[in-house]
């Protein structure tokens, strides 16, 4: 049988049976809107995010408990023990914690994040059938949130954040 012919004949058999009629509507529509491209897309930029945000959060834990060897070893004995590699890594070198590792972490979850947000609003575009001339792009959702932003950039906190965090130090 060839393949047009295929799915005459179970187009037909799920038009005679409701049962049927659903889950092939529901697989049809997703194929149609590549609805497994985008799901991988998004467990990507999902997945890519955990790592970056692990290492700020060691950095946040290392830089608390400096000072304290007695908390630093219950956190080592816990679960992080239990990892193989990162287990025996911990025992013998301790935590620490580094400005720089959180700002680098934290900088790249949130690049990764964003991948997160625009994987699944050109899903959501695709999939609720938005046009090109109806959906909203990045550089144009930038420009509308940079003309309501306050005076001041979001850099220039940030500096004047690090530089506060640095003299303090």
């Amino acid at each position: 049988m060839e393949g047009a012919a295929l799915r005459e004949k179970i187009d037909a058999v799920q038009q005679r049976h409701r049962v049927l009629a659903f889950p092939y509507a529901v697989h049809k529509r997703f194929t149609d809107d590549q609805g497994g491209h985008n799901a991988a897309l998004i467990s990507y930029y999902g997945f890519f995010s955990l790592f970056p945000l692990l290492l700020a959060f060691v950095s946040v834990i290392g830089i608390v408990l400096k000072g304290n060897p007695d908390l630093q070893q219950d956190i080592i004995d816990s679960a992080l023990g239990q990892i193989p590699v990162l287990g025996t890594t911990l025992s013998v070198n301790g935590l620490s914690g580094s400005g720089w590792a959180l700002v680098i972490g934290l900088g790249t979850a949130i690049w990764a994040g964003l991948g997160v947000v625009y994987a699944m609003q050109d899903a959501m575009n695709t999939m609720w059938a938005r046009t090109e001339t109806t959906r909203v792009v990045p550089s144009q959702r930038c420009q509308r949130s940079r003309s309501r932003a306050p005076t001041h950039s979001s850099s220039q906190e940030t500096r004047l954040i690090i530089s506060n965090w640095m003299n303090n130090r």
